[in-house]
C-alpha cells in the first residue's frame, strides 16, 4: 500500500507538470517540484511505518484546490493567476491524547496578470469533503511581492491541528488559497 501511494504520487506529479502551467515552470522549478514530491513521498513512507495507527488520507487524485480573492477592488479581480499547485497531506500517527494532526508540503506558483506590481497576503484553508473548514494555515514571509508578469513560487509545509479524535477526523480534500491583493506603492 505504501508503494502504491508513492507510485500514485509520482504519477500525479508527472500529470501536474505536463498539465497547465508546465511550460512556465522551467527546469529549475521543475527540479524543485520533483525534489518536493520525493521528499513528500519519503515522509509518507516513514510516517506509514509504525504500529498501524496512521490516519487514512485521500488519494492524490481526490485532492483539489481553489483560489479565493477577498476584499479586492473590481480592477484587481483577476490580477492574481495561479499557474500550478501541489499539496499533499501526509498521515501522522495519532497523538497520545487520541487527537489527529496532519502535515504536508505545498508548492504554489503565483503570477501577476496586472499591469502594475502587487502585494499579496494569503492563507491556506483546508476543507473536508463536505466543505467543513478543518484549519487555517498562514505561511511565513508575507506580504508576497508580485512583480508584473513574473512567476513567484511559494512553498513550505502546512500543519492541520484538528483537535478531534482520530475516529471523528475527516481528512482534508480541498485547499483554498485565500488571497488579499493590493497595489504595491512605489517609493519614487
Amino acid at each position: 500500500m505504501v508503494t502504491e501511494r508513492v507510485g500514485g504520487l509520482l504519477g500525479w506529479a508527472r500529470r501536474q507538470l505536463r498539465g497547465g502551467g508546465s511550460d512556465a515552470i522551467g527546469l529549475g522549478v521543475g527540479g524543485r517540484v520533483l525534489g518536493f514530491l520525493l521528499t513528500g513521498a519519503l515522509a509518507g513512507v516513514l510516517s506509514a511505518c509504525g504500529d498501524g495507527n496512521a490516519v487514512g488520507l485521500p488519494n492524490e487524485e481526490d485532492l483539489s484546490w481553489e483560489l479565493v480573492l477577498e476584499a479586492v477592488s473590481a480592477d484587481l479581480g483577476e490580477a492574481v493567476i495561479v499557474d500550478s499547485v501541489l499539496w499533499l497531506p501526509l498521515p501522522l500517527l495519532r497523538a497520545p491524547n487520541g487527537s489527529t494532526e496532519v502535515e504536508g508540503p505545498f508548492f504554489i506558483e503565483f503570477r501577476n496578470g496586472f499591469e502594475q506590481a502587487l502585494w499579496m497576503h494569503y492563507d491556506l484553508r483546508f476543507l473536508d469533503e463536505d466543505g467543513f473548514l478543518l484549519n487555517r494555515f498562514i505561511p511565513f514571509g508575507q506580504p508576497v511581492a508580485l512583480p508584473v508578469g513574473k512567476i513567484v513560487v511559494q512553498e513550505g509545509e502546512f500543519l492541520i491541528n484538528s483537535g478531534q479524535q482520530a475516529e471523528d477526523f475527516f481528512p482534508p480534500v480541498r485547499m483554498q488559497i485565500v488571497a488579499r491583493v493590493t497595489l504595491a506603492v512605489s517609493s519614487g
